[in-house]
């Protein structure tokens, strides 16, 4: 420790200003002239939400250029206590719209010093949470008595993200496992984890998201394989299997399964799920855990790719609007969200159009590019999520690449406009089904696509932004994000609910 720093310290503790350090010479002739020359007042953001709180540190600059933490001994206030109000650690919370400055003040060697820094409280709400462990995976995966640190990340009405980690209340849905009050998560017992953040605004609207997992192993009830059902000779595709459990929770397992395939003559399958397509006809792979098996049938075919075209959002049936070559108004993102999830994004899909008409996503495989990222931007880690970030009347080329062949669409971007929600619906296959009953057999699934309409007119596809929820997912449920396959498991009645913006669309499925 450098001799005038210890020097200060022993000035502290003469009684200048009250502090508890350890080592210090009785040789503080030196520090008499010493003054603070500033006091840097810093916290993570510049604004919070109304009802939250968010820790400010306070920092001394010496007038021989040391420094020194001094958050627990300086007065700290706030310039309006009506809109934020601050503890005698520095703890602020939000309480009304509005700006504040926020001080820390002391003296030192009889000379006062203070530090500001400006806070923005803001009239927002919290959307949603997200929960990942501390290898940002969305899934546990612990044994019996590890231990896992959770973290908590909630997603604002602004698309602000922020860590809420100390601010949600944590629980247990299964006694597999057990969470204190910092998201720390222990192993109890093997099976099914479940622990669930959540949070209760002022208004007594609660915002929660659950977490599953296994510790050691968990038997599920059924396996279910998604991913692309035909392929060309000679393709390859990466299949995923997604464990269900009670309490309507789903894991991915795909790299606990043991794969299969029916016919290695026709497709073989590693321990990664990867598929090669090796002869015509069809084949049935199968994914084993814990003695429970899914079966996935997979159809190898020769047809020949005519051209590629490009469609606005994804529709099962491949008969969505049709974008190639079309120019395409896109609002500029204030706020980019690297997510699926984002409500920023607009999302275009390419599809194979074969010479006999017929069509096959291959979106998975094709390669996105944009030729002016300063105006439009396309996430290369989530394909073709394409974001407006500077205003340009002028087209951007993004463009599709595929085996050999590509194809185009043409963005600009204009002023972000905001809009009214009117309501949303759920459609199959391009017809509307809100409000109605779909009748399904029992093993079948079939393709749900959100879209979202505005009192201006504007229709939006929301699919990957929208959420699903099932009365009861026995007889049939929806993933949800990338998944929105209806998929039917026992016959029954069962209401899917797709839930955005504060609106609802119900289809009542009846399963046969």
């Amino acid at each position: 420790m450098p001799n005038t720093f210890i020097k200060i310290l022993c000035t502290f503790l003469l009684g200048i200003i009250s502090l508890s350090f350890i080592g210090c010479s009785s040789d503080t002739t030196s520090v008499d002239n010493l003054y603070i020359v500033d006091i840097k007042v810093v916290a993570d953001h510049s604004f919070i939400p109304a009802g939250f709180e968010q820790q400010y540190t306070a920092t001394a600059v010496f007038s021989d250029d040391t420094s020194s933490d001094i958050s627990s001994n300086v007065s700290w206030s706030s310039s309006d206590t009506a809109i934020a109000k601050i503890d005698a650690m520095g703890l602020v919370t939000g309480i009304a719209s509005g700006s504040v400055t926020i001080t820390a003040s002391t003296t030192f060697n009889s000379k006062s010093a203070q530090g500001t820094s400006e806070l923005e409280v803001q009239l927002i709400t919290l959307e949603s949470i997200e929960l990942t462990t501390s290898s940002g995976d969305y899934q546990l995966d612990l044994k019996v008595d590890e231990i896992e640190q959770l973290t908590a990340t909630g997603v604002f009405s602004n698309n602000e993200k922020r860590e809420i980690t100390s601010e949600v209340t944590w629980e247990t849905l299964t006694d597999n496992a057990s969470v204190n009050n910092s998201g720390l998560v222990t192993g109890l017992a093997e099976g099914l984890a479940q622990i669930r953040a959540k949070y209760t605004s002022t208004d007594a609207e609660e915002v929660n998201r659950t977490i599953s997992g296994m510790v050691g192993k968990a038997i599920p009830l059924s396996i279910d394989i998604s991913g692309k059902q035909a392929l060309r000779l000679g393709a390859t595709t990466t299949l995923a299997a997604l464990a269900s459990y009670p309490n309507d929770a789903y894991l991915d397992i795909s790299k606990s399964v043991t794969w299969a395939t029916s016919d290695e003559s026709l497709a073989t399958v590693n321990e990664q799920g990867d598929v090669v397509a090796l002869g015509l006809g069809e084949v049935t792979i199968s994914a084993t855990f814990e003695g429970v098996e899914g079966i996935y049938l997979l159809s190898v075919s020769s047809k020949v790719v005519d051209h590629l075209e490009i469609q606005e959002g994804f529709n099962a049936s491949g008969n969505g609007k049709v974008i190639t070559d079309s120019k395409i108004k896109l609002r500029q993102v204030l706020f980019v969200l690297y997510s699926p999830l984002s409500k920023n994004a607009y999302y275009p899909t390419v599809w194979a159009v074969f010479e006999d008409g017929s069509k096959e996503y291959i979106n998975d495989d094709a390669y996105w590019a944009s030729d002016n990222l300063e105006n439009v931007f396309v996430d290369p880690s989530r394909g073709s999520y394409v974001f407006g970030k500077s205003l340009s009347l002028l087209s951007t080329k993004v463009t599709a690449y595929y085996g050999g062949e590509s194809t185009s669409f043409k963005p600009y971007v204009v002023l972000p406009i905001p809009r009214t929600l009117a309501k949303i619906t759920v459609e199959i296959n391009g017809v509307d089904q809100s409000g109605k009953v779909v009748d399904i057999n029992a093993g079948d699934k079939t393709w749900l696509t959100a879209y979202a309409e505005y009192e201006n007119g504007d229709i939006e596809d929301i699919n990957t932004k929208v959420v699903y929820s099932s009365s009861d997912s026995s007889k049939a449920y929806v993933l949800g994000l990338a998944d929105t396959y209806l998929r039917a498991r026992a016959a029954g009645e069962s209401a899917i609910t797709a839930s955005f913006g504060g609106e609802e669309a119900v289809i009542t499925v009846n399963v046969k």
